[in-house]
């Protein structure tokens, strides 16, 4: 997944055309270790913006 993360990604899903965004679960920010806590949610949200100008049509 990692390598994929982040990226808007065009797939089939029950027979359907539908666009994805892989990223991590939320709860891995709180599971971060404290030093790297801040990046893991920045990556988190950067997947989130992806998805979310996806959604606007972008």
């Amino acid at each position: 997944m990692t390598k994929e993360r982040g990226a808007l990604l065009e797939r089939e899903v029950h027979g359907r055309g539908e666009r994805l965004v892989a990223t991590i679960r939320p709860s891995a920010v709180l599971r971060a270790d404290e030093a790297d806590r801040q990046a893991v949610r920045e990556g988190l949200v950067a997947d989130l913006r992806v998805a979310a100008d996806a959604l606007r049509g972008g």
